[in-house]
C-alpha cells in the first residue's frame, strides 16, 4: 500500500496564474512507480478538476511524494484504502509552472490560521 501526493496545476481566470492542488491518494500497488502512475491515472479518470470546480483541465499532473506502507499510520490499514483528500497548496505564475515542469522547486507562501504554543 502506498500514499501518493498527486499534484494538479489548474488554469485560473488569469492567463498568467495557476492554482496548485495536491490530492493525497492511498493505493494498493506493487511498486512506488506503479503507485505514482496509478495515482495520476485515477486523478485523470475521475476528472478531479471538475470536482474542484474548474472549467478547464489541468495543465500539469505530477506526483510530489510516495509514502510506503510502513510509513502510513495504522488507521489507514483499517479501511481508508480509497480515501482521497484534496488540498489547495497555492497559486503560481507561468514562470513557476515552467520551473515545475523542469523538476525545479517552487516556493509557495505557508501560514497558520491558529497557533498553540507548547
Amino acid at each position: 500500500m502506498y500514499c501518493a501526493g498527486v499534484t494538479l496545476v489548474l488554469p485560473t481566470s488569469s492567463d498568467d496564474l495557476f492554482d496548485v492542488w495536491e490530492i493525497e491518494t492511498i493505493l494498493r500497488s506493487s511498486t512506488p512507480k506503479k503507485a505514482s502512475e496509478e495515482a495520476i491515472g485515477l486523478s485523470k479518470s475521475l476528472e478531479d478538476w471538475k470536482t474542484l470546480g474548474y472549467l478547464n483541465q489541468p495543465v500539469l499532473y505530477g506526483v510530489r511524494y510516495i509514502h510506503t506502507h510502513q510509513a502510513l499510520p495504522p488507521v489507514v490499514e483499517g479501511g481508508l484504502a480509497c480515501t482521497r483528500i484534496p488540498v489547495k497548496i497555492g497559486t503560481i505564475n507561468r514562470q513557476e509552472l515552467q520551473m515545475l515542469t523542469s523538476y525545479d522547486e517552487v516556493f509557495v507562501s505557508y501560514g497558520l490560521m491558529l497557533v498553540e504554543k507548547v
